[in-house]
């Protein structure tokens, strides 16, 4: 059995061990978190199995209409390389064309935007426009004004317009012909239109000059055919159309050198309405898409891109993006319902890969299109909207992008993020996930802290330290005791000795 000191002793052991350990426990008490949700997996790296050279096929995808552009048909759309935009011009507006537009759009890094020219051209619809590389400015001619064709040649650049007018003669005016540049003699063609009825001259523009020339052989009379820049033939590529005594046509024809030459195809040509055509730098290749599908001209013929086209397919534009490398079509009618502006580009998707790091789990939106932590989706060139939301206990930080992808958080706050990435190439969205503390903040006596100690902390030192008082002047206190003192020997000799 123990004793009484053997009892103070442990007891005062007991005092002292409170002493040593009262600050650490509370402490990391008041430390806790939130629990982590179970980890099933490891969070998979995005980047591990991105590749930009994973997919080469090109796709067509639906851009949103920012809000502003009127809904007209018949617009002038052209690329503009030097200042970097897509120019897009007048159009119509009402069921049968009723009135006309003279505003002036550009888009660039998937932007668009409206500007407000000092001097613009007339309202008009059908307005042919293309890029001049020469005069390094985007050429205007004709289109139609409320049944009245039109004539007029106007230049667009730096955002404005100036009216040229000719050191000679004009073609005639005309609605519904083409025009394209022509690499090989550096000129501008101009081609068809609804004024040609038996014979359709073709008309060369340089320098603020037209120039007629009456050639053999040349296409059929047409209106609506795809007119393009064709710089891996040399030349202006012109396809199908449309002429009262044929309908809907489908032969290929290459300018150059001021020369028309029917292009014999290797394989059999599409038959496509209402085509569209357009020169892409990207592929190296004229792109044509209709009501049957994407196609380019390569080796002589035209080949099968994609077996679809954008829902709009009637009385569009279409047009090379110099800043993100898509074809942009924008579309005057959509199902049916004219008019009815919708966009589209055609480009190679491009992987982009949502990258969480401190957490498994939170919410990826693009487009409103919900993408996992660790996943990956394709996208083309172009900006897109962005949300980053986090999971119960997890706040955001740190939200980067690695080029060529740049990201803005423009509406923040401690658990969800609303902005923009914008996607000129495969790349990851990064973002950390933190925990926040369970506990809340301390109120009343326990918010008091001195030294880092809360109340609670201070309450247990003062009573140890007292224990550790009483157990000392206890121990200090005690009496001695004198030793047991064993009695003498008598020197006796034990009986039976």
């Amino acid at each position: 059995m123990l004793g009484r000191s053997s009892i103070l002793v442990l007891s005062c052991a007991t005092v002292l061990l409170l002493l040593a350990g009262s600050g650490g426990g509370a402490t990391e008490q008041r430390a806790v978190l939130f629990p982590s949700p179970p980890l099933l997996a490891p969070v998979p790296d995005a980047s591990a199995d991105l590749n930009p050279h994973a997919v080469t096929t090109d796709v067509w995808q639906s851009f949103a209409v920012p809000a502003g552009i009127p809904e007209v048909r018949l617009f002038g759309l052209a690329s503009d390389p030097v200042d970097r935009t897509l120019v897009l011009f007048g159009g119509c507006g009402g069921g049968v064309c009723s009135f006309g537009s003279n505003t002036t759009w550009v888009e660039s890094d998937g932007v668009w935007r409206a500007l407000h020219p000092t001097v613009s051209p007339p309202a008009r619809e059908g307005a042919l426009m293309a890029w001049d590389p020469v005069d390094r400015y985007v050429l205007l001619f004709g289109g139609d004004q409320n049944g009245n064709p039109l004539n007029d040649t106007w230049a667009f650049k730096n955002g404005t317009w100036n009216r040229v007018i000719p050191s000679g003669p004009s073609p005639p005016p005309s609605q519904g012909g083409a025009l394209a540049y022509d690499p090989s003699d550096h000129v501008m063609v101009l081609y068809g239109g609804g004024a040609c009825q038996s014979h359709c001259p073709t008309w060369t523009y340089a320098g603020g000059a037209w120039s007629q020339l009456d050639l053999v052989p040349l296409p059929a009379t047409r209106s609506g055919e795809a007119f393009a820049e064709d710089d891996a033939d040399d030349g202006a590529l012109l396809y199908g159309g449309y002429n009262t005594t044929e309908g809907t046509l489908s032969d290929t024809w290459l300018f150059s050198h001021d020369a028309w030459t029917p292009v014999n195809l290797t394989a059999p040509a599409p038959v496509v309405n209402q085509p569209l055509a357009a020169w892409d730098p990207s592929l190296g290749v004229v792109v044509l898409s209709g009501s049957n599908g994407t196609w380019e001209y390569t080796g002589g013929s035209w080949v099968l891109l994609a077996p679809t086209a954008p829902v709009g397919v009637a009385e569009s534009s279409l047009g090379w993006d110099p800043t993100t490398g898509v074809l942009v079509e924008v579309s005057g009618c959509t199902a049916g319902t004219c008019p009815s502006v919708s966009l589209a580009g055609f480009g190679p998707p491009h992987e982009v890969g949502m990258e969480a790091h401190g957490s498994p789990c939170g919410s990826f939106l693009v487009e409103g299109i919900g993408v996992d932590p660790g996943g990956a989706t394709a996208l083309e060139n172009g900006t897109y909207s962005l949300s980053i939301t986090a999971c119960h206990g997890y706040l955001l930080a740190n939200l980067s992008a690695a080029p060529p992808l740049t990201v803005n958080a423009s509406n923040e706050n401690l658990t969800t993020w609303n902005g923009t990435v914008f996607v000129s190439g495969s790349g990851n969205v990064s973002v950390n996930f933190t925990r926040v503390a369970s506990n809340p903040p301390p109120t009343g006596l326990a918010a008091i802290s001195v030294l880092g100690l809360t109340f609670l902390d201070l309450l247990l030192v003062i009573v140890a330290l007292v224990g550790g008082v009483v157990c000392f002047l206890v121990l200090s206190r005690r009496p001695s005791r004198p030793p047991k003192r064993r009695p003498p020997r008598t020197g006796r000799t034990p009986p039976g000795f």
